[in-house]
């Protein structure tokens, strides 16, 4: 007999976890994590509010105090990075970052509150600190102690910033402080110091808002300056990071947009009073973002690129020529990106071509419906739909060229394309014809004569259109209009013009019409005898 039929195996069922063990691990990471994190933060706290209080009732003299204070953190700073040296505990690490803040405080009330140090000294010796803390966690590996540092070194100057300041120099700290966490999460990879840092400096956005108090003058230049400096030390981070990993997620690509819509918004804030200088401050944008598209970054990264770069462009355009050119720069986005998603067979990129197209379809209706122009033909109403109308030429002329990678709703929008292209030109010609001959919006004999004449001919080229690219719609579309055109001439221009309009109404519509009738002929002819 077998083995195994004497002594058969018997599995042990893995016991469930148990919950006395569930209820440790979240006491675990209350004791250690935040109830140490409550401490630290409580420290700083303290240090400060006594620092206020002595210096409120005079009870140490400021030299001692920021003595006292550089000691203190010097001490702690190298007491946590020696204990993080045998052993890597979140103490350790807590104790390092608040010996940092300690000393980023000491130096900050040295040359702000208490003045007695020159601010390139304290500069200087900030960054001194700052290399220190950045060296001990490279060294250390830890992020923990990048983190705590700069929260140390962003909140120094929220905690002490009760009066007057100077926001160059604050603008100088926050440029420095930022840049040495930067290349230290660059250099190790820190993902979590990148967004850290730029989350810190935003909250500082509205201390350099332009303002005028008493004895302080704060310009939107100078506005324009610490943002343009802090989005250049955010962008390249992320650039250089993206190279140096050769990979990204939806994490950094959200990072980088929110850099790029933080950075346009103070130009919006900024230059909003002067459309064209806002125009070239984003065309400018735009350029730096779209030539980052040829950097050796992952292609996620270059496609992100180029639609922030394509979004300000079309704010840059739409700031120097208003609501007209954005919507025929929509139409052009719309054709090329429906362009590039057939070329590379990706379906959501000619989804999101539709879906411009649409939009400048609804922009280029609104314009029509709502504008009031001068002249006829040469206006930017004109512009605006000719250019709508082009883009969507262009991709009807595509759908009806491919039939491969499309999908089958995508081939279903043929029809509605050129229906829409009907409509918008014959929209369009009719509002010129208005424009031109109804000088104070009142509609006159020759108003209505020229109108009849316009759609006999649009109406002639939908036909000849249709028998040209053997498209039966197209017939269809131009023999309606036919027929619009044939109602309007009875019942309105031969009952309602003068006789010399009505002579021309009807030769005119007659001529067409035999013309068109004896093409029609013509091509029956030919079908029947092949």
């Amino acid at each position: 007999m077998p083995e195994d039929d004497v002594y058969p195996s018997l599995s042990v069922p893995t016991p469930p976890r148990d919950a006395d063990e569930q209820r440790w691990n979240v006491e675990s990471v209350i004791g250690s994590r935040v109830l140490l994190g409550a401490g630290l933060v409580s420290l700083l706290a303290g240090t400060v509010f006594f620092v206020k209080l002595s210096n409120d009732n005079q009870w140490i003299p400021p030299q001692v105090r920021i003595l006292c204070g550089l000691i203190a953190g010097l001490a702690l700073m190298l007491g946590g990075a020696w204990r993080l040296a045998k052993e890597r505990t979140l103490v350790a690490e807590g104790v390092t970052g608040l010996g940092a803040s300690v000393i980023y405080l000491s130096l900050w009330g040295a040359f702000g509150p208490f003045h007695l140090i020159d601010y390139r000294v304290a500069f200087a010796a900030m960054i001194a600190v700052s290399a220190a803390l950045a060296l001990v966690a490279w060294s250390r590996k830890s992020e923990n102690v990048a983190l705590l540092g700069l929260a140390g070194g962003y909140l120094t100057p929220v905690l002490l910033m009760a009066g007057p300041f100077d926001r160059g120099v604050l603008a100088v700290y926050l440029a420095v402080l930022s840049g040495v966490m930067l290349m230290l999460a660059v250099r190790c990879r820190y993902r979590r110091v990148e967004a850290a840092s730029f989350a810190a400096a935003l909250l500082y956005a509205p201390v350099f808002a332009p303002a005028t108090a008493a004895g302080d003058v704060w310009t939107s230049n100078q506005s324009l300056l610490v943002a343009s400096v802090l989005f250049a030390e955010f962008a390249l981070a992320l650039l250089f990071a993206a190279r140096r990993e050769q990979q990204v997620d939806l994490r950094r690509i959200g990072l980088l947009a929110a850099e790029v819509l933080a950075y346009a918004a103070v130009l919006e804030l900024e230059l909003n009073w002067n459309g064209p200088v806002l125009a070239f401050a984003d065309a400018a944008f735009a350029a730096v973002l779209l030539a980052a598209v040829t950097a050796r970054v992952p292609v996620a990264m270059r496609t992100a690129y180029a639609w922030l770069g394509i979004g300000i462009l079309t704010r840059a355009v739409e700031a120097w020529g208003h609501g007209h050119a954005l919507t025929a720069t929509i139409a052009v986005e719309g054709a090329a990106l429906f362009y590039t998603g057939l070329r590379t067979d990706r379906s959501w990129m000619r989804t999101g071509g539709f879906a411009l197209l649409a939009l400048a379809t609804a922009g280029a209706t609104i314009h029509l419906l709502g504008d009031n122009v001068k002249y006829a033909v040469f206006n930017v109403r004109t512009f605006t739909l000719a250019t709508v109308v082009v883009a969507l030429l262009a991709v009807l002329a595509d759908l009806r060229a491919r039939t491969e990678p499309l999908l089958h709703w995508e081939r279903d929008l043929t029809p509605a394309l050129l229906i829409v292209i009907s409509v918008l030109s014959v929209a369009g010609i009719t509002a010129d014809a208005v424009t031109a001959t109804a000088a104070d919006g009142t509609w006159t004999a020759a108003t209505q004569t020229t109108i009849s004449v316009l759609w006999s001919i649009a109406a002639t080229a939908l036909v000849a259109l249709g028998f040209r690219f053997r498209w039966s719609l197209a017939r269809w579309l131009g023999i309606a209009l036919f027929g619009a055109t044939i109602f309007k001439v009875f019942t309105v221009d031969m009952t309602g013009l003068d006789f010399i309009e009505r002579v021309v109404s009807a030769i005119v519509l007659g001529a067409v019409l035999v013309v068109v009738a004896g093409l029609y002929q013509v091509v029956m002819l030919r079908r029947r005898a092949s």
